[in-house]
């Protein structure tokens, strides 16, 4: 049994990550191999290459951005322990877990409620584009910097404040996740285009999906609009050749993608954190003050409640939550239908990951994360296109399901592989001592005490797969964000504000859930500990 038992779940767990990570990343393989000529010639030209550099200083401007406004958020949630501070680590999270267009939308009425209209594709209307990038994207370097500021040893804080050097200390342990996290910030900001589209601004993800709909890239006879994605692309004659062009377009994103990832790796590798983790509470002299707490808060409420404040404001009639859940229950439950067999396949690798260390599983489905939810709806699209059942089953959404597995597997392989160390090695070797087969430590240890882990997997690929904007905008399914994009495009405010409510509404319940996981998680740890010591002691 526990040779078989690991085995099956390395054999299964590889099956998965290949059908759906593997996909992206082979059919980008594939087009390297087959069409050189194309990726050489490609669509690069003077305008190209100054969108790519006019893409990469926005990107750049919001990851930057967003650390400014996360690093005062950082320091109270990380060096503080008033009740106030944390609270903030359970709503912190809860921007990235929107869609980046409802964020976008909700900061558009904030604008049209103080009677601000900037003129579309103007110098203010790319700020307003990257100051909402910028607000999308802070939960990342403030979460990073205050899980680093957490760590920091007491006894160096305590020499630190004798100095007369204690900020400087914290700053200079701030710079590593800083960094860290303006290299994921321009990461994930080259892929967004949602952001961009309605008011028809060129970034390379905008551009990079118009060569895939229509074959060249926007112009004023092409402008940058709603497509039509979808079946509708996957019966066009020269797809291969639109899939071949757009991945031409995208290899310096790529590039840059991957070149940031390496330095990501190497500085977290390189990042000197002290032996002692504890969370002891600090000393009162060394903890933040209130005013650093004062000022996180108004950062988040201005970040999280105002824009859906602009928009209830907005709304023609009254916000009317079950009335909008009836009117639009064809696409809310497509969209639950989707995100819940997402989540599904994320419990179950979790728990595969959990049995056999996921170690090169992790690196393909990270490598699929950073090539990006377009190039993974364009490598399925151009795969399911190639025959009649193919496209059935594109009419049948099973694409869209594979996209967001592949998207986000990387979470679910991260959640079984952290059931690999720390305490959990110790149970596990304590289970293997009193004589428990591989079953019995997967029944007992792995799902027994660590389905909140398994859990919070299955919430966050579900949450995410909820809102998941590039993949779903070309593979279009009968769900809640092609509807939303739609909208936006149509200038439907009433609806689409409504829609935007309650998507905030859902994912609020959704981040608490995944926060109920990490307590449970953590009381259970606690108590199997207590138990443990307790018998050693009788």
């Amino acid at each position: 049994m526990k040779i078989r038992g690991p085995i099956f779940s390395r054999v299964l767990l590889w099956t998965l990550i290949l059908a759906t990570a593997g996909v992206p990343v082979g059919w980008a393989g594939w087009v390297v191999v087959a069409e050189p000529r194309t990726l050489l010639a490609g669509v690069w030209d003077a305008r190209m290459m100054g969108l790519f550099g006019w893409t990469t200083v926005y990107s750049l401007l919001a990851a930057i951005g967003a650390v400014a406004l996360g690093f005062p958020i950082a320091v109270a949630m990380g060096r503080s322990t008033s009740l106030a501070s944390r609270a903030l680590w359970a709503v912190v999270p809860l921007p990235l877990l929107l869609p980046s267009m409802v964020t976008g939308y909700g900061w558009q009425q904030v604008l049209a409620v103080l009677g601000l209209h900037p003129m579309p594709q103007s110098p203010a209307d790319i700020a307003r584009c990257v100051a909402i990038l910028a607000i999308w994207l802070f939960p990342i370097s403030a979460i990073a910097i205050a899980m680093s500021l957490r760590r920091i040893d007491a006894s160096l804080l305590e020499q630190s404040t004798l100095d007369g050097v204690l900020f400087r200390t914290i700053l200079r342990r701030s710079v590593a996740p800083a960094t860290v996290s303006v290299a994921v910030g321009v990461v994930l900001a080259m892929q967004e285009f949602a952001i961009f589209e309605p008011t028809g601004i060129s970034v390379m993800a905008t551009e990079i999906r118009m060569i895939f709909e229509t074959g060249t890239l926007s112009s004023s006879q092409n402008p940058i609009a709603s497509l039509v994605g979808g079946v509708g692309v996957a019966s066009a004659s020269d797809l291969p050749g639109r899939a071949a062009l757009a991945l031409a377009a995208g290899v310096p994103v790529i590039a840059l993608t991957t070149l940031l990832t390496l330095v990501a790796l190497v500085l977290l590798k390189r990042a000197r954190l002290d032996e002692s983790i504890e969370l002891t509470p600090p000393a009162t002299r060394l903890r933040a003050g209130h005013a650093w707490t004062f000022v996180a808060w108004t950062i988040v409420l201005v970040a999280i409640a105002t824009p859906m404040l602009a928009m209830l404001l907005s709304l023609d009639r009254g916000f009317r939550p079950a009335g909008i859940v009836v009117e639009l229950w064809p696409q809310l439950w497509w969209s639950v239908v989707i995100a819940s067999a997402t989540g599904v396949i994320g419990v179950i690798l979790a728990c595969l990951a959990s049995v056999a260390p996921p170690r090169y599983t992790i690196a393909l489905a990270l490598a699929s994360f950073l090539l990006g939810g377009q190039f993974t709806a364009i490598a399925l699209l151009q795969i399911f296109s190639t025959s009649d059942l193919g496209v059935q089953i594109l009419d049948w959404n099973i694409p869209v399901v594979l996209a967001h597995v592949s998207r986000f597997a990387w979470i679910a392989l991260l959640a079984g592989a952290s059931l690999h160390g720390g305490a959990w090695r110790a149970y596990r070797d304590m289970a293997g001592v009193d004589g428990a087969s591989g079953v019995q430590v997967l029944r007992d240890v792995i799902i027994g005490m660590g389905w909140p882990v398994l859990l919070l997997a299955g919430l966050l690929m579900f949450s995410l797969s909820l809102v998941e904007v590039p993949a779903t905008a070309l593979l279009v399914p009968p769900s809640l964000i092609p509807l939303m994009l739609s909208w936006v495009h149509t200038q439907q405010y009433g609806p689409m504000m409504e829609a935007s409510l309650m998507l905030c509404g859902i994912v609020l319940v959704l981040g608490w859930s995944a926060i109920v996981c990490v307590v449970l998680m953590k009381k259970r740890l606690a108590a199997e500990s207590q138990r443990r010591r307790g018998a050693e002691n009788d």
